[in-house]
């Protein structure tokens, strides 16, 4: 009897620890995941939305980024029968791209 207690408490005390490491372990993943995809100033959200508008346009200039309420504002000139300008508005939060036109 004395050695399946033993067991059984050593079990749940393993359990326990081993939880707690995951769970410290996850924390540390999303601490890292936030830090590393904030977009905290305007070079970063101006390489996001260039590199996003490259794939379909020419690039021509790039307006300085503005933030506004959390998002990043970004005027792009891009070449297309004389020119339009494109705007891509990036979450300052999370550095996706939730609406460009």
């Amino acid at each position: 009897m004395e050695i399946t207690g033993n067991l059984f408490a050593y079990g749940k005390f393993f359990y326990n620890n081993f939880a707690n490491e995951i769970n410290n372990t996850i924390l540390l993943i999303n601490d890292t995941a936030m830090a590393t995809s904030m977009i905290t100033d305007a070079s970063r959200a101006k390489e996001i939305a260039t590199r996003f508008l490259e794939q379909y346009h020419s690039i021509l200039s790039i307006k300085e980024p503005i933030l506004e309420n959390g998002i990043w504002k970004v005027e792009i000139q891009v070449s297309s029968l004389g020119g339009h300008v494109k705007t891509v508005s990036i979450n300052a939060k999370t550095g996706t791209i939730f609406e460009y036109f």
